[in-house]
């Protein structure tokens, strides 16, 4: 079964910045080097009763790339569900290889014994600085990318859907990378963030 992709133009400071679409397996936030989260994961983070920024704070996390944190919690139904932070190191060092492989780590992170996600959602926050080579529509792109090649490779696991949340004004530029139907790179290597976990 072909894993979905939905995008959900939700993200509004009116609307506590996507918080009410957080219902899936797991939830992908990034933190940039030496900065704060910002004020869309830390409206997660408050959802999340000030889990998020307290366990970045225990584990000493500062952001780097392939830094990352994994934290459970229990639905009102009993039911586990992830966050996982990863760090996408300095603003100036993000780049589109640099979001595969994002990717690639996030996707490493649903299918693990642990989590076993169905779903996972992707918040893209409008007002992040991540260096001039990175767009909306690149970013798109990229996620189609990854997901049709680990899909032939039979390495998606359980997944079913990623779903991406986006001011509105950027779901259309996020559906038109979404669209392409070829490989971005003429052979696939995908990169990988440095390991360190917490």
């Amino acid at each position: 079964m072909q894993t979905r992709i939905t995008v959900i133009g939700g993200i509004s400071p009116k609307h506590e910045h996507g918080v009410e679409y957080d219902h899936a397996d797991l939830l992908i936030l990034t933190k940039l080097y030496g900065q704060d989260l910002g004020r869309g994961p830390l409206a997660f983070d408050a959802h999340h009763d000030g889990a998020i920024r307290a366990g970045i704070a225990a584990h000493d996390f500062h952001g780097e790339a392939g830094e990352h944190l994994v934290l459970k919690f229990e639905t009102e139904e009993k039911r586990p569900t992830f966050v996982a932070v990863i760090g996408l190191g300095k603003p100036e060092d993000v780049s589109k290889r640099r979001i595969c492989a994002l990717f690639n780590l996030a996707l490493n992170l649903a299918q693990s014994p642990e989590i076993q996600a169905k779903s996972m959602i992707f918040p893209v926050f409008p007002y992040r600085s991540s260096g001039p080579t990175l767009n909306l529509r690149a970013t798109g792109a990229i996620l189609r990318c990854i997901l049709d090649q680990r899909e032939q490779k039979g390495t998606l696991g359980v997944l079913e859907e990623v779903r991406v949340l986006c001011a509105p004004q950027a779901r259309a530029h996020i559906e038109s990378g979404l669209a392409i139907e070829r490989t971005l790179c003429s052979q696939c290597r995908i990169p990988k963030l440095s390991p360190s976990c917490h």
